[in-house]
C-alpha cells in the first residue's frame, strides 16, 4: 500500500495534470477566443503530453523504453482503425 509521502506526490501530479485540459478548453473558447487563446489551449495540450513523461522520468525515477508493437497488437490497431474510419465517414457524410 501506498505510504503518506506516495500519496501526497500522487496527491500533486493529479493536481498539476487534471486541470490541463479543462484550461486551455476553457481559455480557448470563453476566457481568450483567438490567437492568445489558441495559444494557451495548445500549451495545455503539450502539458498533457509532457508532463507525465517528465515526471516519470524525474520523480518516479523511471528509465524510458520504446518496443516495437508485436504483430497482432499492430492488426487490432488497424482493424480499430479502419472500423473508426467506417463509422465516421458514414456519419458525416450519409448517402
Amino acid at each position: 500500500m501506498l505510504d503518506m509521502g506516495d500519496r501526497k506526490t500522487a496527491l500533486l501530479a493529479l493536481t498539476l495534470l487534471v486541470p490541463a485540459a479543462s484550461i486551455g478548453i476553457i481559455a480557448g473558447l470563453y476566457i481568450a477566443p483567438g490567437s492568445w487563446g489558441q495559444t494557451l489551449s495548445v500549451l495545455c495540450q503539450v502539458w498533457l503530453l509532457v508532463f507525465p513523461i517528465q515526471w516519470s522520468v524525474f520523480v518516479d525515477r523511471k528509465k524510458l523504453s520504446l518496443s516495437l508493437p508485436k504483430r497482432q497488437e499492430l492488426l487490432a490497431g488497424s482493424i480499430w482503425g479502419i472500423l473508426l474510419k467506417i463509422v465516421t465517414h458514414y456519419t458525416f457524410f450519409p448517402q
